[in-house]
């Protein structure tokens, strides 16, 4: 389990673990985790939003695509932000959602 990421984040049961990595950014550390969920683009939305609003989270930015949506989330209490990334995959069948948290 990447350090720094909320030991709260809702993660899909029985989901395939693409990738569990961290790497220098610019603005500090980044921490992630990338699995491939069986649920649908709206279905992970609302897991999501629901999460970020029922833990006080910030959001500053919300890409929002047609295969594709993104949430960057602060919270006063935290140095650094979250950022999660749900998209259909182009190789695999179902959609990858991606957790970070950035460390700064």
């Amino acid at each position: 389990y990447p350090d720094y990421i909320p030991r709260d984040i809702p993660w899909e049961k029985g989901a395939v673990i693409l990738a569990n990595y961290e790497f220098p950014v610019k603005t500090g550390t980044q921490y992630s985790r990338k699995y491939l969920s069986q649920k649908t683009l709206e279905e992970n939305v609302a897991i999501y939003q629901k999460y970020l609003e029922d833990n006080k989270w910030k959001v500053t930015t919300d890409t929002n695509q047609a295969d594709f949506r993104m949430f960057v989330a602060t919270r006063p209490d935290l140095l650094g932000k979250l950022v999660i990334t749900i998209a259909k995959s182009q190789v695999l069948n179902g959609m990858t959602v991606e957790v970070s948290f950035i460390k700064q």
